[in-house]
């Protein structure tokens, strides 16, 4: 390969297919591009940023404490039951680390934990153990 890169198409063309009688049906071809990358070949000048997953613990829930870090700052998590009732809403101070602790009274259960960031939403399940 004398560049960084080269396309390769595929083609699938006579494709016949058995059934349940083994009898021969035809398929329609198709093609595919492939793009294979010179090895050691740097696809940007510029350094890929790595940022930290976000990360939900202790989980399952004990005493309520729970712990997110995240790679953008949090905007606001919500948690529902598992029949898709909100029963906590809380706003974030901005920060990609974010501990506090939930009401108490809640019964041992799954719930969803959706998490608003800078970077978009994500979504875990907890298991609340009181």
């Amino acid at each position: 390969m004398q560049g960084d890169s080269t396309e390769i198409t595929l083609r699938f063309s006579s494709i016949m297919l058995a059934d349940e009688s083994l009898s021969l049906q035809p398929v329609n071809g198709d093609s595919l591009v492939l793009t294979v990358y010179n090895p050691g070949y740097l696809l940007s000048s510029q350094r890929e940023e790595r940022r930290q997953a976000f990360r939900c613990f202790p989980n399952p829930v004990q005493d309520g404490r729970l712990n997110l870090t995240a790679p953008y700052p949090m905007q606001e998590a919500r948690i529902y039951n598992m029949l898709g009732r909100e029963v906590y809403r809380l706003r974030s101070p901005g920060t990609r680390n974010w501990a506090f602790r939930l009401p108490g009274g809640w019964p041992p259960a799954y719930y969803l934990l959706p998490v608003y960031s800078e970077g978009g939403r994500v979504n875990k399940q907890l298991l609340f153990i009181p």
